[in-house]
């Protein structure tokens, strides 16, 4: 008779995205999967398979939960661009309250600045701008949370 599973397939595979977030699949071993998701290494083995299986069905997580909580935010937005701007505005106004930012930032406009760098970048790159110069739009855009 097989044994009943004894862990949470969602709460370890979200920690799984965690791991492989924080050090990149290169420097993640299994030793620290099976620690952080709280799994034998046979129970891992028979539910994911071997690492490359595990990190991309963490990735299929990551993607599903991703793509959900966009879903919702879409369905209650009246416009892409505002239910863009206001997923910028969110996080931007979250970023304030840490120790860096403070409320002096406008978060409404950074998330109009942010809407228009991404959206003259996508032009570029459709334009077959070098891959330099989007680099250096990004590096001046996020230089923005240097000041």
């Amino acid at each position: 008779m097989a044994r009943s599973k004894e862990f949470d397939e969602e709460r370890a595979l979200a920690a799984a995205v965690d791991v492989f977030w924080r050090k990149g699949y290169e420097n993640t071993s299994f030793e620290a999967l099976m620690r952080e998701m709280g799994i034998a290494g046979q129970s891992l083995y028979d539910t994911f398979g071997d690492k490359r299986a595990l990190y991309l069905k963490a990735m299929a997580f990551y993607r599903e939960r991703t793509n959900l909580s966009l879903r919702q935010s879409l369905a209650s937005a009246p416009t892409v661009k505002a239910e863009v701007e206001s997923i910028f505005a969110d996080a931007l106004r979250r970023g304030q309250r840490g120790p860096k930012h403070g409320a002096e930032s406008d978060a409404g406009a950074l998330a109009k600045f942010f809407v228009a760098t991404i959206q003259g970048m996508r032009a570029m790159a459709r334009l077959k701008s070098d891959r330099r110069a989007l680099r250096q739009v990004a590096r001046i855009a996020l230089a923005v949370f240097d000041r």
